[in-house]
C-alpha cells in the first residue's frame, strides 16, 4: 500500500502542489535509476565547472607544487561529492518519488527555513558568476594569442566591461 507522510516538522499548506510532498510506496526503499540518472550526472558534473580555472587556482596556491596541486584537488572535490551525495540522498528519503529536481521546490513557499535557503542560492549565484566570466575572458585572450603586455589593468577592464555588455544585452534579448 502507498503512504502519502505529512511530517509535523516540514510546513506544507495548499500552495504545495501534491506532487511535490512526501510520498513513498511499500516497494520504494531506493531512489529509481532510470533516464533521471543523466539529470543527477548532469548536476554533479556541474559542480566541478570551474575546471578551466585549474591553471590560475594552481598558479595562486602557496607553495604550489604538483603533488600539493593533486591533493588540494582530491579533498575538495571529495567534500563536495560527499555533499551532494548527502543532499541527495537526504532529499530523497524526505520526499520519496515526489523528489523534484530542485529540492526546495519541494518546501511551502511559507517555510521561513526553505525561503532562507532560496536566498543563499540566489547570493551563492550571483557571487559564483566571476569565476566562469574570469575562465571565459581568459579563454578570449588566448584564443586572439594576446600578449602579457596587452594585459593591463584597463584593457582588461575595458574587455570586461564590454563583455558584461555584451552578454546583458544578449540575456535582455533573449528573456
Amino acid at each position: 500500500h502507498d503512504i502519502n507522510v505529512v511530517s509535523p516538522h516540514i510546513n506544507f499548506d495548499e500552495k504545495t502542489a501534491p506532487d511535490l510532498r512526501p510520498y513513498f510506496s511499500d516497494d520504494e526503499h531506493m531512489p529509481p535509476l532510470g533516464t533521471n540518472i543523466f539529470l543527477l550526472s548532469c548536476m554533479c558534473f556541474l559542480a566541478y565547472f570551474c575546471h578551466y580555472n585549474a591553471p590560475r587556482y594552481y598558479t595562486e596556491l602557496k607553495n604550489n607544487t604538483i603533488p600539493r596541486f593533486t591533493t588540494v584537488i582530491n579533498v575538495s572535490f571529495t567534500v563536495t561529492a560527499l555533499v551532494y551525495f548527502a543532499i541527495g540522498i537526504f532529499g530523497y528519503y524526505t520526499f520519496g518519488a515526489n523528489t523534484d529536481g530542485y529540492i526546495l521546490n519541494n518546501y511551502s513557499a511559507n517555510d521561513d527555513l526553505a525561503s532562507i535557503c532560496r536566498f543563499a542560492i540566489a547570493i551563492s549565484v550571483t557571487f559564483t558568476y566571476p569565476l566562469p566570466f574570469i575562465g571565459t575572458r581568459d579563454g578570449i585572450l588566448d584564443l586572439f594569442s594576446v600578449s602579457d603586455e596587452l594585459q593591463s589593468s584597463t584593457n582588461l577592464n575595458i574587455l570586461t566591461l564590454a563583455m558584461l555588455s555584451a552578454f546583458t544585452l544578449l540575456a535582455w534579448h533573449f528573456t
